[in-house]
């Protein structure tokens, strides 16, 4: 019989999605509830679709694992399908009592209802509110021990690259010239919808169509045309791991809000207030802007973008 850590890896394995559409697993879902006559929850699919969720939720799950085994010796529970959701409430239980973030202890549970193929709560745990969270943000909020082992001066052409596409590390580190273009406007894009390869880079698969901060279109191009003096397949060699990509997402998602706000003001439309944040911090923003901010990330929640960017 194979280690239970074995059968959680391979029960991972037939999750795995990549480069498929998130959104229309979704829509499947919803009609397969409909016509079981059961109620639609539009967060839930069966599949993971982003690689950097994958090893995220394979690494609390092993760690429950390890858990597992030292805590519930017997071995009946060296099954997975026999370990009883009581054992996983009583990990997240012990996880709370430590203190760990309430960020944390949802990721926990997420990964191991996906195992599991359950709701969040089936584990009889009630799970930390989001509310609040935004207070205990630290990273790319403040300087950290870890941006001490990253060189801002020799690595400053990737940084402004980021600061005005706003894009994924995992979207940097395979990004080729060719996703560099001009739409039919003129204006400077960045391709990450039209194939395939191209999709499987971004978190979900979910392709988009980015569009860079105008006034650093030059700073995208000139990139561009770098790597294709250089004959390089990709427009960045190399991304350090210690580059702080959300810091520069967020300047991104900071300066395009605005600029859509120029760009409707321009247009002569009356910008509205009408995305209210649910923080409590009262808070408001133009839906329309934000939205259109929100795509340029690749989210499709504008309170995710509200809290982790603006």
């Amino acid at each position: 019989m194979a280690s239970l850590k074995m059968q959680i890896l391979k029960r991972i394995d037939t999750l795995k999605m990549f480069g498929q559409s998130k959104h229309k697993a979704k829509k499947q879902e919803g009609q397969v509830d409909k016509m079981l006559g059961i109620q639609n929850n539009p967060l839930r699919v069966y599949g993971i679709y982003s690689k950097t969720t994958c090893d995220t939720y394979k690494k609390y799950c092993l760690d429950f694992a390890t858990w597992e085994r030292q805590r519930h010796p017997e071995k009946e529970f060296k099954i997975l399908n026999n370990i009883p959701y009581d054992h996983i409430g009583e990990w997240l239980c012990e996880g709370i009592s430590k203190g760990e973030s309430g960020y944390t202890t949802r990721l926990k549970g997420a990964a191991l209802a996906k195992l599991f193929q359950c709701n969040i709560n089936a584990f009889g745990v009630k799970m930390p509110s989001k509310k609040g969270d935004r207070l205990k943000i630290k990273k790319s909020r403040n300087n950290v021990e870890f941006d001490k082992h990253f060189s801002v001066e020799n690595n400053k052409d990737i940084i402004n690259f980021c600061r005005v596409t706003g894009l994924r590390r995992s979207e940097l580190r395979q990004l080729s010239p060719g996703q560099i273009k001009l739409n039919s406007k003129g204006e400077v894009i960045i391709d990450l919808k039209s194939k395939k390869s191209y999709r499987i880079t971004t978190k979900g698969g979910r392709g988009r169509i980015v569009h860079p901060i105008k006034e650093g279109w030059n700073i995208v191009l000139e990139s561009k045309n770098r790597a294709e003096e250089l004959g390089q397949t990709l427009v960045f060699l190399k991304v350090h791991s210690a580059m702080d990509v959300h810091s520069y997402r967020r300047e991104f998602a900071l300066n395009k809000y605005k600029e859509v706000i120029k760009e409707l003001k321009n247009h002569g439309k009356d910008i509205k207030l009408d995305y209210i944040c649910r923080d409590g911090s009262g808070r408001r923003y133009n839906k329309e802007a934000l939205r259109i901010t929100s795509e340029n990330l690749g989210h499709s929640r504008l309170d995710v973008v509200v809290k982790n960017y603006l």
